[in-house]
Order: structure tokens, then sequence, then C-alpha cells
């Protein structure tokens, strides 16, 4: 699990929240109407203050499973 220190301000940029109960979310980090970088889950809710971790969302090239 990743610290939350290095989760990259990058719009779109996806990743697994993990919250402080273990649970996984998909989330992506957005520009809030402010114009700060926050994270939120695919559903659009913001999570960030309910993170502990992330991970990395593997993305699969379907090539390589041919």
């Amino acid at each position: 699990m990743r610290h939350l220190s290095d989760l990259p301000n990058t719009a779109g940029f996806e990743f697994i929240g993990i919250d402080h109960d273990g649970k996984e979310f998909e989330c992506v980090v957005k520009l809030n109407p402010v114009g700060c970088y926050g994270a939120y889950t695919k559903a659009g809710d913001p999570c960030f203050m309910n993170l502990t971790g992330w991970l990395p969302v593997v993305q699969h090239n379907s090539e390589l499973d041919r």
C-alpha cells in the first residue's frame, strides 16, 4: 500500500483507494471547482479524507494474453 502523500496531483489519475476498514474503491484524481486536486470515487463522491492509502491500477495488455 502506498502513502497518500505519494498520490500524484494529476487530473484523471486512476487508483485503488483503501479506507480505514481495508475496503478498496476505484478512484480518480480530479480538479475541483476551487482549483485544488482531490480524490473521488468513480461515482463522483469525494473520498480522500476516508482513505489510509492507495494502490496503482494494474492495466493488462490484451496482446500479452495472446
